[in-house]
C-alpha cells in the first residue's frame, strides 16, 4: 500500500531489500481500509479492498474519488498486478503486501520468512522489525482486536513513510 501512495515522491525501496513474503493466511474474511499515508513533503489515502483467504491475498485499491489505482493477486508463489497506466512504474507490488503482512500476520509466519540478520519484536500493542541493530519499521496497534486490530500505524524508519490505517468493515467468511 504505501508504495502506491509514496512512489511519486521517493524512489522505492529496492526489492532485494524487502522480506520474503509469507504465505496467504486464512480464515477467509472481506476487509475494506481506509489508509492513510504521509511522507516528507506529502500525504495521501486510498481505500483498500481485501480478500484473505489460506490460498491467496486479493487487494485492490481506489482513490477517494473511486478511480481504481490497482488490482492484486497472490498465491503464496506468484504475484500479479494490474495496474492504472497513471501509477508511476516504480510501484513495487511486493512492497504493498510486504507492509500488510508485517501488521497483520501471526509473528512466527514472517520470523521464518525474515533474512539472516533480521528480527521482529512483538509486544500487546506494537511490532518491531530489526535489520541487526537497526530498526526498520515499528508498528503500534491502536485497537485491542486480537484477530485483527481495527486501528494501526506503521512507521518506515529506513524509507520515511508512515501509513495509518482504520479497517471500516470486516467479515469472516464460510468456508
Amino acid at each position: 500500500m504505501a508504495a502506491i501512495l509514496i512512489a511519486a515522491c521517493t524512489p522505492p525501496p529496492p526489492t532485494a531489500a524487502l522480506p520474503a513474503l509469507a504465505a496467504p493466511q486464512g480464515p477467509t474474511r472481506h476487509v475494506l481500509q481506509l489508509v492513510a499515508a504521509s511522507w516528507p513533503g506529502g500525504s495521501n489515502s486510498l481505500l483498500c479492498a481485501l480478500e484473505l483467504s489460506s490460498a491467496r491475498i486479493a487487494m485492490a485499491g481506489t482513490s477517494k474519488d473511486g478511480l481504481s489505482l490497482f488490482n492484486l493477486s497472490y498465491d503464496g508463489e506468484n504475484l500479479v498486478l494490474d495496474k492504472n497506466p497513471l501509477l508511476p512504474d516504480t510501484v513495487d507490488p511486493r512492497a504493498i503486501v510486504a507492509d500488510m503482512q508485517l501488521i497483520y500476520w501471526p509473528a512466527a509466519a514472517l520470523q521464518d520468512r525474515l533474512p539472516p540478520g533480521w528480527h521482529l519484536q512483538t509486544g500487546a500493542t506494537r511490532r518491531e522489525l530489526f535489520q541487526g541493530e537497526e530498526k526498520i519499521a515499528e508498528i503500534v496497534y491502536l485497537s485491542s482486536e486480537t484477530d485483527w486490530p481495527r486501528h494501526a500505524e506503521l512507521a518506515n524508519l529506513r524509507y520515511g513513510y508512515r501509513l495509518s490505517i482504520d479497517t471500516l468493515s470486516y467479515e469472516l467468511v464460510s468456508e
